[in-house]
């Protein structure tokens, strides 16, 4: 379903809003390894936790794979 409308990433946070993101895992075939980082500690959301590879907000227009592209 394509969006009708959109909204500042804020907004959709302190709303607790459905919105789109991509998610990007990166595995080593050859040593059996997942890449992960460590967030910033200044990050609002979960400061200093280890995550996923890669992640990202889906801008209006755009599709999950362009995003993940990026």
């Amino acid at each position: 379903m394509e969006p009708s409308f959109s909204l500042a990433q804020s907004v959709v946070h302190r709303e607790g809003d459905y919105h789109r993101v991509v998610h990007v895992w990166i595995f080593a075939e050859s040593t059996q390894e997942l890449l992960l980082q460590r967030r910033a500690d200044c990050k609002d959301s979960s400061p200093g936790f280890w995550d996923i590879s890669s992640a990202g907000h889906v801008s209006a227009g755009d599709t999950s794979l362009i995003t993940a592209r990026c």
